[in-house]
């Protein structure tokens, strides 16, 4: 198996990388918007971060995601559960890197934390919806 070592872009601190051995490397950002140690991450492989990080309601999503045939590209939204019991939503933007042979060789990507984003979504969403009800009233 060939070394590599993920590069973040400036704009991207938060990174993942899986190898086909299921090991898992991640930076320290990704670990703090996760809430775990680097001792934390080294006791999870692949497939089993599914399981280790994700909430229970969404780790087919995840699954699916990750596992989806010829793809080289994903993305997907999902809550990582954290070891004091909260949740945080992430975005994931990843790649699938193959080898000379086709073979999987590695997963590779980006981590963005949307908690706050979605919440002020939501909030907006909301808010919207009660001036046009009141709107309606009068």
């Amino acid at each position: 198996m060939k070394t590599y070592v993920a590069k973040p872009t400036d704009r991207e601190r938060n990174w993942l990388v899986v190898d086909a051995t299921g090991r898992i490397e991640a930076s320290d950002e990704f670990m703090r918007i996760a809430g775990r140690t680097a001792e934390d991450m080294s006791r999870l492989e692949y497939p089993g971060l599914i399981t280790g990080l994700f909430h229970p309601d969404d780790r087919v999503t995840v699954r699916d995601a990750l596992e989806a045939g010829g793809e080289t590209e994903f993305h997907f939204e999902a809550r990582l559960l954290r070891p004091a019991g909260d949740e945080a939503l992430v975005s994931v933007y990843g790649e699938v890197v193959f080898d000379e042979r086709g073979e999987r060789e590695l997963l590779r990507g980006s981590v963005q934390d949307i908690t706050e984003r979605r919440a002020a979504e939501e909030a907006l969403s909301m808010a919207a919806a009660n001036a046009e009800a009141a709107a309606r009233e009068h």
